[in-house]
């Protein structure tokens, strides 16, 4: 098999992955993807129609009750009126400029204990001036050398990167509103 994904490379044709062996990507972000793909191909594992189980939190609930193993009391919030707007926040700090990064420099990021409250307070705004509510986002600023920040862009879905696979411990300069979070 290995000679034919090189022959059809030499060939000039993109070849993204062809395997014979089990493999799983260990990123939940793909979880779905896979579970479509075994669905499809009559691949053994986790399938599209058990997914929710282990990608929803309110499904994992129903799991975790089943055998009598206490979950915390709670419920789904479908707007951000039921949620209370923003449902989680964080910041990440990049250690040098990413163009830096990009010109072999070595990328270095860490999450702050506390978002600072001028970077908060303008994350707040920006979420009224675009009117973002009900959805994942986050929101990319700079702080310049004399500490005013410049906004950069605004993306209405997860943050990208490892950032997304690893939220739980890892922030980005970020708002959420329900269902999703400030990440």
């Amino acid at each position: 098999m290995t000679s034919f994904c090189v022959r059809l490379r030499e060939a000039g044709a993109m070849v993204l992955g062809i395997a014979d062996a089990p493999y799983d990507s260990l990123n939940e972000y793909w979880l779905e993807t896979e579970a479509w793909l075994r669905t499809e191909f009559n691949i053994s594992g986790i399938k599209a129609d058990e997914i929710d189980r282990i990608k929803r939190k309110s499904h994992m609930k129903r799991v975790f009750e089943r055998p009598g193993i206490p979950v915390p009391a709670g419920r789904v919030c479908r707007t951000a009126g039921e949620a209370g707007e923003v449902v989680f926040s964080s910041s990440l700090i990049y250690g040098m400029p990413v163009l830096d990064a990009v010109r072999g420099g070595d990328m270095a990021s860490w999450i702050p204990r506390e978002i600072p409250d001028d970077l908060d307070e303008l994350g707040r705004r920006t979420i009224g001036a675009f009117g973002v509510r009900e959805r994942p986002f986050h929101f990319e600023y700079f702080r310049l050398a004399d500490g005013a920040l410049v906004a950069l862009e605004v993306n209405m879905r997860h943050p990208g990167g490892l950032t997304r696979s690893t939220c739980s411990t890892m922030r980005t300069t970020s708002t959420s509103t329900a269902p999703g979070w400030r990440c």
